[in-house]
């Protein structure tokens, strides 16, 4: 991890416990890890942020790419992408997430 993202990781943990409550400091945290390869700890930290928050759109926004990214699934993703479809942060996450989901569901 490069020492900007260490440093980024760190205040984001600090931020964390000053903020038990708030979605935002583990999300940021989450994007922090993944731009240092991290997956796996990224998934882990989007999902305690949605644990703090369930329906943070940033945090849900944020798992379900990175599983999708890293060709991993959840029960819950197709909720997710439903939940980004119809109230993603901009029209390219909405797009983004119809997507996702025609190419998740099957044929009728």
């Amino acid at each position: 991890m490069s020492t900007t993202l260490y440093n980024a990781s760190v205040e984001f943990e600090w931020a964390r416990k000053l903020m038990p409550g708030h979605p935002d400091p583990r999300t940021n945290l989450a994007i922090t890890l993944e731009r240092a390869g991290r997956t796996s700890d990224a998934i882990d930290t989007y999902r305690a942020a949605l644990e703090v928050a369930p329906e943070d759109l940033a945090a849900t926004q944020g798992l379900a790419s990175a599983l999708l990214r890293s060709d991993r699934t959840d029960p819950a993703l197709p909720r997710w992408l439903d939940h980004i479809a119809l109230a993603g942060t901009s029209d390219r996450w909405r797009s983004w997430a119809r997507e996702r989901r025609a190419r998740a569901s099957p044929p009728q």
